[in-house]
């Protein structure tokens, strides 16, 4: 009886030492899946990372463009401005000299005038 007893023991013991290595096993396979998964996930973070990085390049190139782009527009406005402002002060001379004359024919007119 004692001797079935140990052989019945005996046997639980290995059911036991066999359900614990399978849950070892079981464990090891879970934490390597974890692993997996979180290196999954830092590169996925990495690559979105990545991108974000290149799209704010991408989006600071082309503010720089169009600041570049909206600079050399002032600079020709201002070119224009200037011409318009020297083509101004030209007109301004002529009517002068223009004034300058009819007034002058005026003199002449009075001259005229008086000497009739």
């Amino acid at each position: 009886k004692e001797a079935a007893l140990e052989a019945a023991n005996a046997e639980k013991q290995a059911e036991l030492a066999s359900a614990m290595q399978d849950k070892e096993a079981a464990l090891e396979a879970l934490q390597a899946a974890q692993a997996e998964n979180e290196a999954a996930l830092e590169s996925a973070e990495a690559e979105k990372q990545a991108e974000l990085e290149s799209a704010q390049a991408d989006n600071d190139a082309a503010l720089d463009a169009a600041k570049t782009a909206m600079t050399a527009q002032m600079e020709a406005h201002e070119e224009d401005m200037a011409s318009l402002s020297a083509q101004l002060a030209a007109s301004t001379a002529q009517l002068t000299v223009m004034t300058a004359q009819i007034e002058a024919n005026k003199e002449d007119m009075d001259c005229l005038t008086a000497q009739l």
